[in-house]
């Protein structure tokens, strides 16, 4: 008998399926996008990987190499990753997940 998992929501790349510790699993890759204001220049990459129970999502941000930052860049960098956070967010809610 097969059982038939939806693909994670917003996935881009599905992966197949794969054994990690006696455990099925699929690595996928969702929504990508870069962010260029202020002197920064951000690439925000949503990915994870998907089991027979759960869909685990990672927040990947490349770009944003500085250690200081003015507070216009700060305050651009946090909207950034709020927009990343709530993106991940819709995807688990139709993923019928609850947001962690």
């Amino acid at each position: 008998m097969t059982i038939a998992i939806p693909a994670p929501a917003g996935y881009v790349k599905l992966s197949p399926w794969e054994g990690d510790e006696g455990q099925s699993v699929r690595p996928f890759k969702g929504a990508s996008w870069t962010v260029e204001a202020e002197g920064l220049t951000v690439t925000v990459e949503i990915s994870g990987t998907q089991s027979l129970r759960r869909v685990t999502r990672h927040i990947t941000i490349a770009g944003a190499e500085a250690t200081t930052f003015d507070s216009s860049e700060l305050r651009r960098l946090a909207e950034i990753l709020l927009t990343a956070a709530e993106h991940a967010d819709q995807m688990d809610e139709l993923d019928g997940l609850v947001a962690a």
